[in-house]
């Protein structure tokens, strides 16, 4: 490329942008590309980049375009008396914050390349990679890679502090999604090289649900390691956290669905109108829809952001409400873009199903079918979507998806495990649940629901590596299952 055309290239990027307020960055520094205040031109055969603003400037001699995307525009130069380097144009100061997360995961992939460093001194790092994986469905939130020594390799997965303790949660999912991704890949096949299993690192304030899932690891399939490290990269072998060991309370039943009074339970009077009792109190809803609710101050109702109090004088607006809801929210509804019809839809299935059990299965007892079961999940409350039991007397644990989850086989081991826990206490029975029924002492079934489609890539991948002492069974749903649910396989 002749300095000519490296300098118009640029001045087409800019020009393409310019309504976007594009910046130019280098390293934490970023600068307002300004009308008036840059220049790109060519002199004595260099292209010379200006750029200044009222406080600074930045001149740079630039040799060459190393990237270019609809995002950015990534230039190479050379610094008078100071070597060379990079500058990235963006075509947007909304762009900003994404190159600030793109050089924090960077970071965090030279942090771990140290660690497994540290901790496994001769073996190799290979394949280190924080990029999007769209293909195989891997996030940016996990580092994946691959640690070898001679012909013997493992899979490596880490998260991050700044990931978060949800994309963390997800860690374990992405990590056996990135095993089984190796051991298919056709390089590993010619190389004859042995993959082991997965090494997990995770920040140690985020390893303790990653630890009580440990133990439901299918070891037949696989090793697993799990490291917890601190702030300063310190690492520890984190240790399997007995499920035995779980802090969680189950509420007794008639706790859950006390007699209620007053407005809300005349609003409750209309046909399709549901009183339930939510973690944070009594509230009516429609379909899983939550249209009115008690607080502190006293009922309201509405959707979205908008509520009002709930009076004898506003009653009639939220009856009217709540008959506009169940007209929108039907099976055979024309409306089906309306936020009252898409929004909520796993709490519209488990309605639905709470309300006829058998048509998830036959072999259900339509007499006891719970929804919304409390269940503290590592200091944070969770929700069991429904818990029910066969007619022979065997726990069920069911979860639902109304859309593609690729953590949804970890998220109903956790329920899973506490209600195994309790079961093994008696607690169901001390806190009056399953009345009559008695119960099998083998350990629960676990079903996991959701549309026949939106099953994630991940989920059958991550269900091979769990232990056969977790009795899972897929169950996939038309794809119109508002207008009635019918179950289309079995797995």
């Amino acid at each position: 490329m002749t300095p000519e055309e490296l300098r118009d290239r640029i001045l087409a990027f800019i020009e393409a942008c310019r309504l976007h307020r594009p910046v130019i960055k280098e390293e934490s520094e970023t600068m307002p590309l300004e009308p008036e205040r840059f220049s790109v031109e060519v002199r004595q055969g260099k292209v010379l980049l200006e750029a200044w603003d009222d406080a600074r400037s930045l001149v740079r001699r630039v040799v060459e375009i190393r990237k270019e995307t609809e995002h950015e525009l990534v230039l190479g130069y050379r610094r008078f008396g100071a070597g060379q380097g990079a500058v990235r144009i963006l075509a947007s100061a909304k762009d900003a914050p994404l190159l600030r997360r793109e050089a924090a995961r960077s970071r965090f992939a030279d942090r771990l390349r140290k660690m497994l460093a540290q901790q496994f001194p001769g073996w190799k790092v290979e394949q280190l990679s924080v990029e999007r994986d769209l293909e195989h469905a891997f996030s940016t939130n996990t580092v994946r890679a691959v640690l070898r020594q001679g012909q013997t390799a493992w899979a490596v997965a880490a998260c991050a502090e700044q990931a978060g303790e949800e994309a963390t949660d997800g860690a374990l999912t992405q990590g056996l999604a990135w095993l089984e991704h190796l051991r298919r890949s056709s390089s590993l096949v010619r190389s004859r090289r042995l993959l082991t299993g997965l090494k997990l690192f995770l920040p140690e304030q985020y390893v303790a649900g990653t630890a009580l899932r440990w133990r439901f690891l299918n070891r037949e399939l696989a090793q697993y390691e799990l490291f917890a490290f601190s702030p300063d990269d310190e690492v520890r072998r984190a240790e399997e956290i007995d499920y035995a060991n779980l802090a969680t309370e189950l509420p007794l039943v008639g706790s859950r669905f006390p007699v209620f009074g007053g407005l809300l339970s005349q609003l409750a009077e209309l046909p399709a109108v549901e009183l339930v009792q939510t973690t944070s109190g009594p509230a009516c809803r429609i379909r899983g829809l939550e249209f009115a609710h008690l607080t502190t101050d006293g009922p309201v109702f509405g959707f979205g952001k908008e509520w009002r109090p709930l009076t004898p004088e506003t009653l009639l607006e939220a009856e009217a409400l709540a008959v506009h809801i169940a007209e929108v929210r039907s099976g055979d509804s024309p409306e089906r873009h309306d936020p009252l019809y898409t929004a909520q839809p796993e709490r519209w299935l488990e309605s639905l199903l709470a309300a006829d059990i058998s048509a998830l299965s036959a072999e259900l007892d339509p007499a006891h079918v719970y929804s919304q079961v409390p269940a503290m999940l590592g200091g944070h409350r969770g929700i069991i979507d429904l818990l029910a039991a066969t007619r022979a007397g065997r726990l069920v644990v069911i979860e639902l998806k109304a859309s593609s989850d690729p953590n949804l086989p970890m998220q109903a081991l956790d329920y899973w495990m506490r209600v195994k826990w309790h079961f093994e206490r008696g607690d169901f029975r001390r806190c009056g649940y399953f009345p009559g029924v008695e119960l099998r002492p083998e350990a629960p079934l676990l079903w996991l629901v959701a549309p026949a489609f939106e099953f994630h890539t991940h989920n059958e991948v991550v269900l091979r590596y769990l232990s056969p002492d977790v009795p899972i069974r897929r169950i996939g749903l038309n794809e119109s299952w508002r207008a009635g649910v019918q179950v289309v396989y079995r797995a």
